[in-house]
């Protein structure tokens, strides 16, 4: 509904103000980032090819190996200081499972640290803290493997408590070591195979993890402002500093598979054994 005029009363001042353009300081911007971020190292995901028989499979079919985690191969693209802000967790019940949700949005700066190569994050990318040992705690059950190599949930940084099925208790160090984030047995004391269910042993561990997080979703991708060059005063389009929600651990914990067979879709890894456990 429009406004009723008001009548005019007193003496009447109209003031001319000139146009402005007003421009981002980028450079500010990125500066002002880095005052208040912490130093992450960014790796690139990209789907790991190694076992996949037919590009259309959702999954991929061999065991994880040297940096692939999750059917994702991972490589280092840099150093990069980046702004966490609105830290939140709690879990969430998917058709999928059962997700950890640790959400949080992270702005990094246009270009990594001490360099001028842009800053470039997808989907799925990773990143660790640098220069900070950001350990977290977590417990698992674990199925033995036959190799004597199991391998948790996540990489093992080191083993607070080891306990199996019959109440046996196992120290770093004296019956294991933990080599690559696994658990390597070194002598005969072990949780082995259980020959009355014909499969390995059941054991509980609780062991700490390095933190880290994976970009879960682009908040500004395609984020560009108008700047204007100091020098020639030329007004142009710049790439402003990427914002984006990333997730902790970005891990699924499904269902148990049942000894008929697997579902159409699912990995072609055996339903239980240590080194090829969940991921």
């Amino acid at each position: 509904m429009p406004r009723n005029s008001k009548e005019t009363k007193g003496i009447q001042l109209i003031t001319f103000i000139e146009p402005t353009q007003i421009s981002f300081d980028l450079d500010a911007f990125d500066n002002f980032i880095q005052s208040q971020g912490v130093l992450l190292i960014h790796q690139r995901a990209m789907r790991c090819p190694i076992g996949v028989q037919d590009r259309n499979d959702i999954r991929h079919s061999a065991d994880d190996h040297q940096g692939c985690s999750n059917g994702f191969m991972y490589h280092n693209a840099g150093c990069v200081t980046g702004f966490f802000q609105m830290n939140a967790g709690g879990p969430l019940m998917l058709p999928e499972g059962l997700l950890e949700s640790s959400s949080t949005l992270l702005t990094v700066p246009r270009f990594y640290d001490g360099t001028k190569e842009p800053v470039i994050i997808a989907p799925f990318d990773r990143f660790f803290l640098k220069d900070c040992e950001a350990r977290v705690v977590t417990w698992d059950t674990v199925e033995a493997s036959a190799t004597g190599i199991d391998r948790t949930q996540y990489p093992i940084v080191e083993v607070e408590h080891l306990v199996d099925s019959r109440g046996v208790s196992y120290r770093q160090g004296v019956d294991f070591d933990v080599r690559d984030g696994k658990i390597a047995w070194k002598t005969q004391k072990q949780p082995g195979y259980d020959m009355k269910l014909q499969r390995g042993t059941i054991y509980s561990i609780r062991y700490r993890y390095e933190a880290h997080w994976y970009v879960k979703q682009l908040v500004h991708e395609i984020r560009v402002a108008q700047v204007t060059d100091p020098a020639t005063f030329e007004r142009r389009l710049e790439r402003l500093p990427y914002a984006v929600q990333i997730q902790r651990e970005y891990v699924f914990l499904e269902s148990q598979r049942t000894d008929e067979g697997k579902k159409p879709g699912e990995s072609r890894s055996p339903a239980s054994g240590g080194t090829l456990g969940p991921r």
